[in-house]
């Protein structure tokens, strides 16, 4: 490229951005995986069908009556973007606000509580 001055002509550009895998460092960044655990379509293929195996085969030793503890699995973990990052910190400030509310309704009704040794009385209407 010293020949043409550090200047490319945008088709061929785009030539190279598409020639690109989707696994490089460029495309990841660009689609927000931020932990450098670059997947391609073959990895989020296999990724699924190593799932449902492992989910048939928890159904199959249920069905089959096979002896012995059904085996635990965990899915595959997946890369995390930026969006499911952005989810995460959400769901626990959603968490930690109904908590505090919570609590909040507790002294709430805590104040509400008949003071202590009065349970036993009753009312008496019209006498």
């Amino acid at each position: 490229m010293d020949w043409r001055q550090q200047k490319i002509p945008l088709i061929e550009l785009y030539g190279m951005w598409e020639w690109l895998p989707a696994t490089s460092a460029v495309k990841t960044r660009l689609a927000g995986i931020v932990d450098d655990r670059r997947w391609g379509d073959a990895e989020w293929m296999q990724a699924a069908q190593t799932t449902y195996l492992q989910t048939l085969l928890q159904i199959a030793w249920i069905g089959f009556r096979l002896e012995g503890d059904v085996p635990q699995y965990s899915p595959v973990r997946t890369p995390r973007t930026r969006e499911d990052i952005a989810a995460e910190r959400l769901e626990a400030a959603a968490a930690a606000e109904a908590e505090r509310v919570q609590a909040a309704r507790m002294d709430y009704l805590r104040t509400l509580r008949p003071p202590p040794g009065t349970h036993n009385l009753r009312p008496t209407f019209g006498r």
